[in-house]
């Protein structure tokens, strides 16, 4: 599958709902209790503690298959460099080639795209988490302001 098919596919496989449809059905999404609510608070800073101690890792991952890339690559740009006194690769552009077609060269290209895929897919998880750590604050926020209304209410009663 080359790559227009496969961005074709994730294009056909995002879901869209129109923000009218999302409203209608509002009513039907669970509701979460005060110790559902807390218990988020309490967890959610830890579990994105994690995922970003883990993002630093796979930084550093995807640093070091970059840096062992452009290693690779020099390597071979140098040994190619050797084929062109040689005659055998004279133009820029035959040299370069040469060198991407090394399996190790491609090796080391294929390892900076699997720790980039990486990177990004905690990045994504820890985004969402953020979300809904600022989600469930704000719903936190409404309740204890709900619950200081009643009680100041309750006064005049």
């Amino acid at each position: 599958m080359d790559i227009d098919e496969r961005l074709q596919t994730v294009e056909e496989e995002k879901l869209t709902v129109p923000i009218e449809v999302l409203l209608k059905n509002i009513d039907f999404l669970p509701k979460l209790s005060i110790e559902q609510t807390e218990k988020l608070l309490t967890s959610l800073p830890y579990k994105m503690e994690e995922i970003e101690s883990k993002i630093v890792a796979l930084e550093m991952i995807f640093d070091e298959a970059q840096s062992r890339c452009k290693r690779v690559e020099s390597h071979y740009k140098l040994l190619s460099i050797a084929k062109k006194q040689s005659k055998e690769l004279l133009s820029e552009g035959d040299r370069t080639a040469w060198v991407n077609c090394q399996e190790e060269v491609q090796k080391a290209q294929d390892d900076v795209l699997k720790a980039k895929k990486a990177l990004k897919e905690e990045q994504t998880l820890f985004n969402r988490l953020e979300r809904n750590f600022i989600a469930v604050r704000k719903i936190a926020s409404l309740v204890n302001l709900t619950n200081t209304v009643i009680d100041e209410s309750q006064r005049y009663v």
